[in-house]
């Protein structure tokens, strides 16, 4: 009888003369030592979402389970492969699968298990998984362009593309969409996902759109809208017309001759036809401010008229004309310059003020001789004494002016401008003869005194504050 004892020691006794082999013994020994180390690995799959899926659906496949049957200090390395049965593979505890066909598939999983005396132990299991081909999700019909009456001298523009799939399906399916379109007024049909057509006048139309789906696994699904469309005749916009009115800073625009019938919910106002909406209202009447209609000028305006029974904007384009801003920022100015009248010349001086805004300079005037002007010959002005061959003169001893004074430059030349006056020129001075003579009854020297209307043309130069001009006078 053999005795086994220790750990790995082989101790022989021999009982009535008989031998035990010790190779045999020490056979039976080491298999007990070392047979637990090469165990066979066990291996496990859970899959997500389950075994029995829709085609394209995204499978989760998890070997966490797995069990190595070993002492863990024993494990020096894991190794997991997957095998999904359509010819794709992958590596992992862990690997993901969209199949791409439908049908039966065995998806193995080969396990294995390297210990730390590098003896190698593999397992196989498998995860039956059946891929199933489901309908396609139905269409949600809609059409763009049929919900807004229509203009009937102009085209209708409809988009079906907007219909969709609902649930949305997978994007690696392949869609191929038709539509057809009958119009309901005895036209041709049309094809294609967006199409426009003209009516042939007012009117109720029934437009029957058909539509289908087809993937690329001959999964197909049809569907059927029928949007009624109103078909309108377009007001006369002939008679319309636009009206300003400026106060202060700010500029109003209204539109006026709209025709009778045609409500208006909605008007849009696009001031320089910019394509922007500088303000919307619900009455004919626009107030802006700012930038739009700040200057004087003539501007083009766009108007957009909605009418809240149809929802059809309209729209009109017209020109208007606005006077400049009462705008009184400005400064103090003062001027100086010489005034020409008669023979005569004055000094002249003026103060007042410049108005940004208007880019003018308004001044009060006054203007007195600048030197004594020689003597002026008025014998015409009695004849008797020119026919006897005498003379009469006036001799001017004094002048004065009193006005108002533009400037005004019409370019940008530097400050550079016109300059207009009109005021009243006051004259005195004498009569005096080369011969005995008596004027209105008295003899010479008869002292005169002329007061005149007066305009005055002339250029002026404006320096900061200051304005110096040059002007000629004429009298009425």
């Amino acid at each position: 009888m053999a005795e086994l004892k220790g750990s790995g020691k082989l101790k022989i006794i021999l009982v009535s003369g008989a031998v035990v082999v010790a190779m045999a013994v020490v056979a039976a020994v080491a298999l007990f030592l070392i047979g637990p180390s090469l165990r066979t690995p066990q291996a496990r799959i859970q899959t997500t979402p389950s075994t029995d899926v829709d085609l394209d659906t995204l499978v989760t496949f998890d070997a966490t389970t797995s069990k190595p049957r070993v002492a863990e200090d024993s494990v020096r390395r894991e190794r997991y492969a997957w095998d999904f049965g359509d010819g794709q593979t992958a590596e992992g505890v862990t690997a993901t699968h969209r199949f791409a066909k439908s049908g039966e598939y065995d998806v193995e999983l080969r396990y294995e298990v390297i210990d730390s005396r590098n003896q190698v132990r593999q397992t196989v299991t498998y995860a039956h998984v059946s891929v199933r081909l489901p309908q396609l999700p139905p269409i949600v019909a809609a059409v763009q362009g049929a919900d807004l009456p229509i203009w009937a001298d102009e085209a209708a523009r409809f988009d079906a593309s907007v219909s969709h799939l609902s649930p949305s399906p997978s994007p690696s399916l392949r869609l191929e969409w038709t539509y057809s379109w009958d119009f309901g007024d005895g036209t041709s049909q049309a094809r294609g996902s967006s199409v426009a057509h003209k009516f042939p006048g007012p009117g109720r139309y029934e437009v029957i759109v058909r539509m289908s789906v087809k993937d690329q696994f001959d999964r197909e699904q049809t569907a059927e809208i029928r949007p009624r469309v109103v078909v309108d005749a377009r007001p006369d916009l002939s008679g319309v017309a636009f009206e300003t009115a400026r106060k202060g800073k700010t500029a109003s625009v209204s539109v006026v001759g709209l025709p009778s019938g045609f409500g208006v919910g909605a008007y849009g106002w696009d001031i320089g036809a910019d394509g922007v909406l500088e303000a919307t209202t619900s009455t004919p009447t626009a107030t802006l401010s700012g930038t739009a209609l700040s200057k004087a000028g003539r501007y083009p305006v766009t108007i957009e008229l909605t009418d809240p029974e149809h929802g059809v904007p309209l729209t009109y384009k017209g020109y208007i004309t606005v006077g400049p801003p009462w705008n009184p920022t400005g400064g103090l100015s003062t001027s100086a310059g010489v005034l020409a009248a008669g023979g005569m010349r004055l000094w002249d001086v003026g103060a007042g003020w410049r108005f940004d805004s208007l880019g003018m300079t308004l001044l009060a005037q006054y203007g007195a001789l600048a030197e004594q002007p020689p003597d002026i010959d008025r014998t015409s002005d009695f004849p008797e004494v020119a026919q006897a061959g005498y003379h009469i003169f006036a001799h001017i001893e004094s002048a004065s002016f009193l006005g108002v004074t533009a400037h005004y430059p019409p370019l940008d030349l530097g400050g550079l401008g016109l300059v207009a006056t009109v005021g009243m020129l006051s004259v005195e001075g004498q009569y005096e003869a080369s011969c005995r003579v008596t004027i209105n009854g008295e003899e010479p020297p008869v002292p005169f005194s002329t007061d005149t209307f007066v305009v005055g043309l002339g250029v002026g130069f404006r320096l900061g504050f200051g304005l110096i001009s040059l002007q000629v006078l004429f009298g009425f």
